[in-house]
C-alpha cells in the first residue's frame, strides 16, 4: 500500500488586462454592503471654485467584491500602510468621518432581517 499523497496537477495562472482597464485617481470613497459582498465607490472631491466652500464628489467607479476578498484586501492594505509608516513615517489621516455605530447598526440590522441564519 502506497502512503504517498496523490499528486495534484500543476495549476497555471495568467494575468491579462481588459480592454476596459483604466487608472483613476481617487481622493474619496464610500461603501455599500450586501449579504454577499462589499462595494467600494471611488471618486474625487473638488472645490467648485465659487468661493462658497462648496465641494462636489464626482464618482468614478464602483468595485464590488465578495466578502472574503474584501477581508483579504483590508488585511493587505493594513500591512502595506504599516510598512509604509515604519519606513517613511506616519501618514496623515484623510478628513473622512467613519460611520457611526447607529449607521452601522441600521445597515447591518437590515441585512440581518433579510439574511439567512
Amino acid at each position: 500500500m502506497d502512503d504517498e499523497a496523490p499528486q495534484l496537477p500543476a495549476v497555471a495562472f495568467e494575468r491579462t488586462r481588459s480592454a476596459n482597464f483604466r487608472v483613476i485617481y481617487s481622493n474619496d470613497f464610500r461603501y455599500r454592503v450586501t449579504l454577499t459582498d462589499i462595494g467600494l465607490v471611488f471618486g474625487n472631491v473638488a472645490d467648485t471654485g465659487d468661493g462658497a466652500r462648496t465641494f462636489v464628489t464626482t464618482e468614478e467607479i464602483l468595485v464590488q467584491m465578495p466578502l472574503g476578498q474584501a477581508k483579504a484586501l483590508a488585511e493587505y492594505l493594513a500591512l502595506i500602510v504599516a510598512r509604509y509608516e515604519r519606513t517613511l513615517g506616519p501618514i496623515g489621516a484623510a478628513a473622512k468621518t467613519p460611520p457611526s455605530d447607529e449607521e452601522l447598526d441600521s445597515m447591518f440590522g437590515m441585512l440581518e432581517k433579510i439574511g439567512i441564519h
